[in-house]
Order: C-alpha cells, then sequence, then structure tokens
C-alpha cells in the first residue's frame, strides 16, 4: 500500500507539471465511475481521467487535484501511509496533525503540508475518506505558492461540489460479498429496479434437481414455478411491473444476508412492520444464479440462512 498510496499522491504533482495529456473540458460534472463520485468542475480547468483516478488542472498549471479510488475499507492502516508518501514527494516536508474532516458528506482524515516540489514552494491538501461504496476516495489538492491563491474560490467549490452516489445495496455485509458475488448481487437488483423481466430472466436458475423450474413464493405459501425463462417473460408482461409478479414491496433499501460461506447469499428488500422479499443466490455448476423468490411477512431478523 505505501508504494501504492506514494504513486497516488505523486500523481497530482505530475498533473500539475503539465506532464499528463489533459484537454479543455467542455463538461462541467465529471464522474469518476469506479468510485462512484461526481465532482463539478470549472469549465476552463483541464480533465484528464485514468484507470481509478480523476486528475484536475487549473489552464496555469498551478493548481492541480486528484480523486483517487483506493479499493479497501481499511481508513487507519490506509492512513498510516499518507506521512511518508507525502514526505517522499515534498522537499523538506512540513506536514500538519492529522483531523476528522468531512468532504462531500463522507468522513475520513485529512491533513495539509507544505515543501519544495520541482524546485517550487507548494501548499498541500490530503484527504482520505470513507465512501458508501466500500471504498475509500483519496483527494489531493497541490498549489504552487504564490500563484495558486488566485484560484482558492474554485476549489473550494469544487471540493464542497463532491457527491458519492448512494449504494445500490447497502447494509453492512454486502462488503463481505466476494467480488464476483457482489457483481452478481447488483446485476439482480439493477434487473428488478429496471423492471428487466429479460435481465432477470438470465440471472434465474430454471433447470434445478427437484423444483420443477424457478419458484416465486408468495406471502402465506401462494406463488408460482416457472418451467423456463419463456414462462416468465410471459408473465412478466402480463403483470406489467417484475416486482409486482415477484410479489415484492417497493419499499425499502435492499439489502444482503450472508449464508457462512462464499457459495450463496440472499438480497432482500421490504420494511418490518409489513413484507419482505428473499432473493436466493447461489453458485450452480460455477456460475451464480439466482435460484428463488421468497416473499413473507416481516420478522424482527431475517430468517436463518440454511444450508443448500
Amino acid at each position: 500500500m505505501r508504494t501504492r498510496l506514494l504513486a497516488l499522491i505523486a500523481a497530482c504533482g505530475v498533473a500539475m507539471l503539465g506532464l499528463l495529456a489533459a484537454s479543455p473540458a467542455h463538461a462541467k460534472v465529471h464522474k469518476l465511475a469506479v468510485a462512484k463520485v461526481s465532482i463539478d468542475v470549472p469549465k476552463k480547468w483541464q480533465v484528464t481521467t485514468t484507470e481509478g483516478q480523476l486528475n484536475l488542472v487549473t489552464k496555469d498549471q498551478t493548481l492541480a487535484i486528484s480523486l483517487t479510488h483506493v479499493p479497501t475499507t481499511d481508513l487507519d492502516t490506509s492512513w498510516g501511509e499518507v506521512t511518508p508518501a507525502v514526505q517522499g514527494m515534498l522537499t523538506g516536508a512540513s506536514i500538519a496533525e492529522r483531523k476528522d474532516g468531512v468532504i462531500g458528506g463522507m468522513s475520513g482524515y485529512v491533513t495539509t503540508a507544505s515543501g519544495v516540489f520541482a524546485g517550487k514552494d507548494v501548499q498541500m491538501l490530503v484527504a482520505l475518506l470513507r465512501t458508501p461504496n466500500s471504498a475509500l476516495l483519496l483527494i489531493t489538492a497541490l498549489g504552487e505558492v504564490g500563484r495558486y491563491e488566485k484560484h482558492e474560490k474554485d476549489m473550494t467549490r469544487t471540493l464542497n461540489s463532491i457527491v458519492a452516489e448512494a449504494p445500490l445495496i447497502g447494509g453492512p455485509e454486502v462488503a463481505q460479498l466476494q467480488p464476483e458475488a457482489q457483481k452478481f448481487a447488483e446485476q439482480v437488483v439493477k434487473a428488478i429496479n429496471k423492471n428487466d423481466a429479460k435481465a432477470f430472466a438470465r440471472l434465474a436458475a430454471f433447470d434445478l434437481e427437484g423444483s420443477g423450474g424457478f419458484i416465486v413464493t408468495a406471502v402465506e405459501g401462494g406463488g408460482e414455478v416457472y418451467a423456463n425463462p419463456k414462462a416468465l417473460l410471459k408473465a412478466a408482461k402480463k403483470a406489467k411491473k417484475l416486482s409486482k409478479l415477484l410479489f415484492m414491496p417497493d419499499q425499502g433499501t435492499w439489502q444482503v444476508q450472508l449464508r457462512g460461506d462464499d457459495a450463496a447469499f440472499r438480497v432482500w428488500r421490504g420494511e418490518w412492520t409489513d413484507y419482505v422479499t428473499f432473493v436466493s443466490c447461489a453458485v450452480i455448476d460455477g456460475k451464480w444464479k439466482v435460484v428463488e423468490v421468497i416473499t413473507d411477512y416481516a420478522a424482527m431478523e431475517p430468517p436463518a440462512f440454511e444450508d443448500e
């Protein structure tokens, strides 16, 4: 992580030197897709995107801001690498004491530093923040002393404009899913949210032994068994809404329930004062599939996830 953070922070300085192939930005809002954040950029600033990083540079190249996705949730361990990274970048670095901070509704740690970079006196802001999407966001701002100050108002507005997207799936357990399982969970939720029956049918398992098809169980034991994707799509067309076909409430935040291993999980939605729908997912022949949908009266907590 130390080498990685040094490279990430140093990229901000590289941007200021104009070594990045930046071009004038015409759009005002830019997104760092992997981090699921957006930022409002002054139109005359230059913008460059690389994998996992968004770099902003003023036209006169006296101020550079970088947003970087850090794929971990361990804030304290990651922050432990910030000081040596800054010391490795700035000659004669003077680093202020770490403080708690909030930018764009995301909390974490913030510090400032000063020193010499590429023969010029600079001041630096470093922030490492928890995003709502099971990762960290590294923000660096590097300004040439005596020249960047004219951009301070734009810098403040730009940093204050950072917005993190709400997670598609909430709750603490989603971060415990393996990457492939998390990707599949998001595909399931997107298909239902977008009322995309075709996408959902591609994710469902219709040939489980002894099932007779894909099972959708309703409150108090009702429900349907769909023998094949065609039958499910026909029913979805008649219902007009996939959530209605699945007996699913429209309210509630999507969450995850783990089985205790990496072979199965549930995504669920509902209100504990009403009904809750569980979408059971498991690895079938090496591929993730939706194996069953169950809607039942809410309980005080999700029912036990029995081994399948």
